[in-house]
């Protein structure tokens, strides 16, 4: 007799949630299998996509005042830190990434593949948390990838990962979507409210230390209440005004230290008030357009010309193309919150980096879309899947074509970093888009100068000054090469015009004084390296100019002050210790200065001079063996010294 047989029992299937809680939402979601295989899958692409920045160069676009000449990094000591958290630098305050970098600097020194790979790590990282942010707002798996694999790889993503001074924005977008996400949290929960409320401030105050963007915080917050569906009331302000207080905190300090460095309306053009009220329209336009069709890319948008006092077309029509999406937008509201939430949550994260106040030159810039670009994202994601639900006539076409635009977006991306792979071929993609960038040529004579191409540089220097004629850079830079090949009148002449026009570059003045030293002209010298210093008290090349003119004139003991800031902040210069120990000696410290040379011929063993002031240091203490040794290894290594000195060794 056959035995019975037992009926296999199917699954059960998985309870579906309260699609209004979205902490249920997100962890029903997460249960699935597909779910996390979809965000791994994004996350390997995205890293694809930006591999090639992996091997990229730093630039001198900024790299060389934040990381590879930034005082502030040169040791890990508590006066750094302290330092990086209550100074500005190049007119901006951002602590908390330049902390990272003095931590990298500490651990790698100067290889820029960590720097690079600590940016993309963290671009992942803040891929992952928009992943978990779009299944907080119950967005299905289709809407979350698609939002999702656009923020991981889209074209406008690069200048932000590839470029190390914009860890602001990676380190900075890290804590803000993760204030977005702690605010869901404390919204949707009904006991431990208090845990999440501390974590959505904790992360504020982080995002704000890691850029300024962060003051729109809570206007993004209130886009998420109205995507809700919370009563517009006015307790919505009300709860938030502790964070409308730190944005101000936040966003007065940005205000107040680009007005201190005279960045603030730093254009080179004359605009009126109804051309930067046209600047708005205008930026939101194009940003919207790179969503779709990211070209050109460019490290460098220029501001429009004007002709006969009239901006381009463009921008008269701007404002009445973006009342009638306006409007649009609003008519929208009757069917469904998507589209006006998407924008809104764009618009209240770009609006303040529209330049209608121009803050320097930063104009159109891609970085600037970081994350504002999640709201027209999602808009994007959610129309797609509008079309795939309700028009199933157009599915297919609507796949294709989806599966082209992303196929297309890493492509793009991919050969968009090979942009950043050095200085060079940076600001020659500025000049393939830009021809009339005075910028781009300056900086690209500046890596061909530090390159030693001194012919090459001095003709990009001279083609930026035919672009821009008053570009103060240019003139100082074209009077470092004229100063390199002792061409002393013409480096004056380039230094006496930057200052003409810049009075307060400090640098002008540094190279002003190098001049006059040569010339033996100590007076305008020293007074020309005091303004350089009263401008800028962190820069140190104006301290070795200066200490190298006190030593010149028996001023040791003040040279010596000098060459001590100098190497404080520019550790194992093996020059300047060499220099520091000839005014050590010629001051009677001889056991200092013979401390000095022996630091330096590590640092740099076969320097002659090293090893003749050495010999002399050895011969005033009475070791005459020393000093006739060492003076035979400077003999050695090709100096010339006097055979009467030897003689007397013997």
């Amino acid at each position: 007799m056959a035995k019975k047989s037992t009926p296999i029992r199917s699954a059960p299937k998985r309870k579906k949630p309260n699609l209004n809680h979205p902490i249920a939402y997100s962890k029903w979601m997460w249960a699935n299998p597909r779910t996390k295989m979809g965000l791994l899958a994004i996350l390997v692409i995205s890293f694809i996509a930006f591999l090639p920045a992996l091997s990229a160069e730093f630039t001198n676009w900024d790299d060389n005042l934040y990381v590879t000449e930034n005082p502030y990094l040169v040791a890990f000591t508590m006066e750094n830190v302290v330092n990086i958290f209550t100074h500005q630098i190049s007119g901006n305050y951002n602590p908390l990434p330049i902390f990272t970098h003095l931590i990298e600097r500490s651990l790698f020194g100067l290889d820029a593949f960590w720097y690079h790979f600590n940016n993309l790590w963290l671009h992942l990282l803040a891929t992952a948390l928009v992943f978990w942010l779009m299944l907080l707002l119950r967005a299905n798996l289709m809407v979350t990838l698609i939002v999702t694999a656009l923020f991981g790889f889209h074209p406008m993503r690069v200048e932000s990962v590839a470029w190390i001074t914009e860890r602001k924005d990676v380190l900075f977008a890290v804590f803000y979507l993760g204030a977005m996400i702690s605010y869901i949290y404390y919204r949707s929960r009904k006991i431990h409210k208090t845990k999440y409320l501390v974590s959505l401030y904790v992360l504020f105050i982080l995002s704000g230390f890691s850029k300024i963007q962060a003051v729109s915080l809570p206007l993004s917050l209130l886009a998420i209440d109205y995507y809700f569906k919370r009563p517009l009331k006015i307790n919505l302000i009300v709860e938030k005004i502790p964070m409308f207080l730190i944005s101000l905190a936040f966003g007065l300090t940005g205000v107040f230290i680009l007005g201190s460095k005279g960045s603030l309306n730093a254009t080179t053009h004359d605009f009126t008030i109804l051309d930067k009220l046209l600047f708005a329209p205008h930026g939101l336009l194009i940003y919207i357009y790179k969503v779709f069709v990211p070209f050109p890319l460019s490290t460098y948008y220029p501001y429009p010309d004007k002709v006969n006092g009239l901006l381009p077309m463009a921008y008269y029509i701007s404002p009445f193309l973006l009342g009638a999406m306006i409007w649009g937008i609003w008519k929208s509201t009757k069917y469904t919150r998507v589209v006006a939430f998407g924008t809104f949550f764009f618009l209240v994260n770009i609006v303040f980096l529209l330049q209608v106040v121009s803050a320097g030159e930063a104009y159109l810039a891609d970085r600037f879309t970081y994350i504002a670009y999640l709201g027209l994202f999602f808009v994007v994601a959610e129309s797609i899947n509008y079309l795939l639900k309700e028009k199933p006539a157009v599915k297919q076409a609507t796949m294709a074509m989806l599966g082209i635009y992303m196929v297309g977006m890493l492509g793009i991306t991919f050969q968009q970093n090979k942009v950043w792979q050095n200085s060079e071929t940076l600001w020659t993609n500025v000049v393939k888009h830009y021809p009339q960038v005075a910028v781009a040529y300056n900086n690209r004579g500046n890596y061909y100068r530090d390159k030693g191409q001194q012919d090459k540089a001095l003709a990009e220097y001279t083609k930026a000054l035919e672009v821009r004629p008053n570009y103060d850079l240019a003139f100082n830079n074209r009077g470092n090469v004229y100063f390199g090949q002792n061409q002393n009148d013409l480096a004056l002449a380039d230094y006496n015009k930057t200052l003409q026009l810049n009075p307060n570059n400090e640098k002008a003045l540094n190279n002003r004084g190098a001049v006059y030293y040569r010339k033996q002209q100590y007076g305008p010298a020293i007074a020309d390296f005091n303004e350089a210093i009263r401008i800028d008290p962190l820069y140190t090349d104006a301290y070795l100019n200066r200490a190298v003119l006190y030593a010149t004139s028996n001023q040791h003991d003040k040279a010596i002050e000098d060459f001590n800031f100098f190497l404080k902040y520019r550790l194992n210069h093996a020059q300047a210790i060499g220099w520091r120990g000839i005014s050590k000696r010629e001051a009677g410290q001889l056991e200092a200065a013979l401390q000095d040379f022996n630091l330096a011929l590590q640092l740099k063993p076969n320097t002659a001079a090293n090893y003749f002031h050495r010999s002399l240091t050895h011969n005033k203490m009475g070791n005459s063996p020393a000093a006739l040794k060492d003076a035979l290894k400077a003999q050695e290594l090709g100096m010339k010294i006097d055979e009467g000195y030897l003689e007397s060794l013997r």
